[in-house]
Order: C-alpha cells, then sequence, then structure tokens
C-alpha cells in the first residue's frame, strides 16, 4: 500500500464511519428512548431445552445476549416475549438455535412509542444459562446487541457479528474465530487454537493471553488495538487511525500498517526489523533487528516504538 492511497484511505475510513455511526447512533437512542415500544406488553419466559445438543447459533437483533454457567447443569434459556415479536428457540441438526422473529406484516410504524420499561434488572436480555464444559462451534448475530460469552467454557470455531454491540469472549476458542463489528468494542478474546480475523471500523479491539497457531488477522479504520501476551505464527494488522500497542508479543511473522495510529510494542524473541514512515518518530531499541522472524512496520505520521 503506497502513501497516497493511505492518505486516501483516512478520508474514505471517516466516512465509513460517519455514515455507519449514524445509523447505529440512531438506532440505539431510538431503542433506549421507546424503539422498542412493545416492550410494556413483553413477558419473561423461560424455556427449558432438554434435547443434547454441541452446537449453538444465536440469531437476535437488539436484546443483549449473554451466557451464564447453569446452576443445576440444565439448559435454559430467559427471553422477553410478545405478540408480535419472539423467539423460535429449538435443538435441531445438534445445534441449539434461538431466532428472534417478528410477525409478518410487523413494520416500525406500527409501534406506539412510549418510555416506560420493566423494572426487572434481566429486561432485553436473552440469557443463555449452560453448563460450563467443552462444546462445538458457537455462531451469534446481532444487530445493537451487548454479548458476553464468560470463561470456564470450551468452544471450537467461534463466529460473532455485531453492529454496534459490544463483544466480550472470555472463553477458550481452540480453532477458527472470526469476529466482525462496526462501532462495538471487541475483548478479552482468549484464543488457544487455529486462527483468528477479527474486524472493526471504530471499535477498539483486546486480545490477552492467546496462542494462535496459525495467523492473526485485524483489520480496523480508528480502533485502537492492544494486545497482550500474545503468540502466533503470523500477524497481519492493519489500521488507519488506531494506535497498536503490543505487550509481551511473538510472532513468526509480522506485517502491521497503519496511517496516522502510533505502533509501541514489546517484543519476546529475535526479529529482523523494518520500518517506514513518512513524519513519524522511530525509536527501535531491540537487542536483535537484524536476524530473526520478519517484523515489518510501516505508517505514514504514526510513530513506531519497539523494544
Amino acid at each position: 500500500m503506497n502513501k497516497v492511497t493511505k492518505v486516501l484511505l483516512i478520508t474514505a475510513g471517516s466516512c465509513i464511519v460517519v455514515g455507519l455511526l449514524l445509523g447505529t447512533v440512531a438506532y440505539g437512542a431510538a431503542k433506549k428512548n421507546g424503539f422498542e415500544a412493545f416492550k410494556t406488553t413483553r413477558e419473561k419466559v423461560t424455556t427449558d431445552i432438554t434435547d443434547s445438543f454441541s452446537n449453538i447459533e444465536v440469531l437476535e437483533v437488539s436484546d443483549d445476549i449473554v451466557i451464564r454457567p447453569s446452576e443445576d447443569g440444565n439448559v435454559k434459556i430467559i427471553t422477553w416475549e410478545s405478540e408480535d415479536q419472539y423467539h423460535d428457540i429449538k435443538v435441531d441438526d445438534d445445534t441449539l438455535k434461538i431466532e428472534f422473529k417478528e410477525k409478518a406484516g410487523l413494520h416500525f410504524g406500527d409501534f406506539e412509542f412510549d418510555t416506560n420499561s420493566s423494572n426487572d434488572p434481566e429486561y432485553g436480555m436473552t440469557i443463555i444459562y449452560l453448563p460450563e464444559g467443552e462444546y462445538e462451534d458457537i455462531s451469534i448475530t446481532a444487530t445493537s446487541s451487548e454479548i458476553a460469552v464468560p470463561e470456564n467454557y470450551t468452544f471450537n470455531d467461534v463466529t460473532v457479528t455485531s453492529v454496534s454491540g459490544n463483544i466480550s469472549c472470555s472463553a477458550v476458542a481452540t480453532g477458527l474465530v472470526k469476529m466482525n463489528s462496526t462501532s462495538g468494542e471487541i475483548s478479552d478474546l482468549n484464543i488457544d487454537g487455529i486462527s483468528a480475523n477479527i474486524d472493526t471500523v471504530s471499535g477498539n479491539i483486546g486480545m490477552t493471553s492467546c496462542d494462535v497457531t496459525g495467523s492473526i488477522e485485524i483489520n480496523t479504520t480508528s480502533g485502537d488495538i492492544n494486545l497482550t501476551d500474545i503468540s502466533t505464527s503470523s500477524a497481519s494488522i492493519n489500521v488507519v487511525s488506531g494506535d497498536i500497542t503490543l505487550n509481551n508479543f511473538e510472532s513468526g511473522l509480522t506485517d502491521i500498517d497503519s496511517t496516522s495510529g502510533d505502533v509501541t510494542g514489546s517484543l519476546t524473541g529475535s526479529y529482523k526489523i523494518s520500518t517506514d514512515t513518512v513524519s513519524g518518530d522511530i525509536n527501535v531499541t531491540c537487542n536483535n533487528t537484524t536476524d530473526g522472524a520478519p517484523f515489518n512496520v510501516d505508517t505514514v505520521s504514526g510513530d513506531i516504538t519497539l523494544n
């Protein structure tokens, strides 16, 4: 990527961020101020799951998605339902499926707006009470939902897509990880598997204590990236204006491309370091910068500090 292209990406990326954020902010504001006008008639429903399953698939719009440990070893789902908008919950093809539905022909204008809300602290949350342990794949797709997957769970492939909701996933992923968010933050990722592909527009990205046998690929426009105690075979990180911070980072091959964001790294291992910047400062104090794994950093105006 040449320097002119990078500079143009700042403008293009900013336009994308503004457009997407206007939509998601408007959606979120409406949600908080009565977009879900049906919520005054929504009822809390508990669904017990007796069939066995290995995979989990969730399709949600705005209700938060939370996984919690089951205290009695049984699986149950808490949702909020109305006549017009509800959840279809079933076990099919070894997969627990939870899908938000709305009555055919229902439109935004059909709702009467109000600002009343339930006093139940679990209102607006899809809660999955799940026994701790190992499962196969988990896939979550949402629009403005906050998503929280705690530790003490192990999944194979993990796929999470959200527009404006934050994503927190402390569960161990042993296979392929794909995370995609527009303005929501992605944090607490715990990957002990094959590869990670993470994309955001303005959301920050945080990964801690991850051992990835394959590759890590991260792309963001203005989100900051913080990687701590990471080991991987290769890493590709592309940012327009977000800062990149690496703490105790080890990789067999690293390519970092930033426009105006600073790159700061504390590296483990030996590297052949190559840096290139137009107006940023460069400060490299690593013991070995000529032998070892390739480590390439390219910026336009961002500072580069490696030790």
